[in-house]
């Protein structure tokens, strides 16, 4: 079967993250939710990430983890009304492809526009990372990508979500 760069690389993400032969398979996204936003506005210092995945165990023996990081946490322009454009968001190419970590349980940030902490706690969002495996995008199944995660040392490595 013939994959497109994004899709090799995200299977190649997933199997390192996973220490798992592949992925059991790959998941399309179409409609609405296969739109990525065009544009995107700072919304704060990212905290800590929580996510559950099967990652290192049976597929489907979720596991709940979290990750502490100095990440930077992007939303989609005009979702929020604290969100700033203070800092321009890094990204410069929007794959065709992620890979998926887990399910997103939720993170902590610190608003850019006034410091203050804030929990989100998603609801049926994925965590999946970019092809590079330097930034990590927060999925919805039907609203699509709804929040994006950099940072200077971020990075997905066998061990897990690191920087």
């Amino acid at each position: 079967m013939s994959y497109s760069k994004d899709t090799e690389l995200s299977r190649k993400a997933w199997t390192i993250f996973h220490d798992k032969e592949e992925p059991p398979k790959d998941i399309k996204v179409t409609g609405k939710a296969s739109e990525w936003p065009t544009k995107w506005q700072f919304a704060g210092n990212l905290d800590t990430i929580y996510y559950a995945s099967d990652k290192w165990k049976a597929d489907g023996d979720y596991l709940n983890y979290y990750h502490d990081t100095g990440a930077q946490l992007w939303l989609p322009q005009g979702s929020e009304s604290f969100l700033t454009n203070a800092k321009k968001c890094p990204v410069k190419k929007f794959p065709q492809a992620m890979a998926v970590l887990g399910y997103c349980l939720g993170v902590d940030f610190r608003r850019a526009s006034d410091y203050r902490f804030v929990r989100a706690q998603p609801e049926d969002e994925l965590l999946c990372a970019f092809p590079n495996r330097k930034f990590l995008a927060v999925v919805h199944p039907r609203r699509g990508v709804v929040a994006l995660a950099s940072g200077r040392r971020l990075d997905v490595r066998a061990e897990g979500i690191v920087g």
